[in-house]
């Protein structure tokens, strides 16, 4: 955590630890015990978002996986009998006490480190960060998109190959059908930024029946 956007989130993110803590325990290692919709969406992000990961590495596993805001494991638990995790490891890191004690029961397994924390603090070859962005506890949109883009910063500086990551979409959803407590927002100002200020190549993925959209952001 090196900037000032992060260090101002640290309030706000305390406020969706509780949050998610309640809808945990009302719903248990479920889709909506970490606000989505149903099992399928979250499938079908996950099968979006691994389209970051070379063809060569999906084959061969040995590789390394960061899981920004990881919940109960989810990614994990899609990915632990896929060839892409022989060999592999895993780290996921959430700011939710409870999920990550659920995540830990659920995958005893010697790949996956479970960590409290909102950043990455080990590099990896790739990193994911799937709704994670999507809550916040006020409306004050400019700080959090600041937030944002510091947290992808920071992680950018812990991935050695590519992070994926996905959004809910302004232009999908007008303002009069959105929901108290979610950020909505386009993605050209985030692919400005990591074309711009990570130097990165950024690939849009917004062609799939969810109100959102993917960016694939490769070194």
């Amino acid at each position: 955590m090196t900037t000032n956007a992060l260090e101002a989130a640290i309030p706000k993110l305390s406020i969706l630890a509780a949050f998610y803590d309640e809808l945990h325990k009302k719903n248990g290692a479920t889709p909506a015990g970490v606000a989505w919709r149903d099992e399928d969406s979250q499938l079908l992000r996950f099968e979006i978002l691994l389209q970051i990961v070379g063809s060569e590495d999906l084959h061969r596993g040995h590789t390394s996986i960061n899981d920004l805001g990881c919940g109960y494991g989810a990614l994990f638990g899609y990915l632990k009998d896929d060839r892409l995790m022989v060999g592999s490891r895993y780290q996921g890191y959430d700011i939710c006490e409870s999920l990550l004690a659920t995540a830990k029961r659920q995958y005893n397994d010697k790949r996956a480190v479970f960590s409290q924390s909102m950043v990455a603090t080990d590099a990896a070859d790739y990193s994911f960060v799937s709704g994670t962005f999507n809550m916040v506890a006020d409306r004050d949109d400019e700080s959090w998109r600041e937030y944002i883009c510091d947290s992808l910063a920071h992680l950018w500086r812990q991935t050695k190959k590519g992070l994926a990551f996905n959004l809910l979409d302004a232009e999908q959803t007008p303002s009069e059908r959105r929901s108290e407590g979610l950020f909505y927002d386009g993605a050209d100002l985030y692919i400005d930024y990591c074309r711009t200020k990570l130097g990165a190549k950024v690939s849009l993925v917004n062609d799939y029946p969810l109100k959102e959209w993917t960016l694939l952001v490769r070194k």
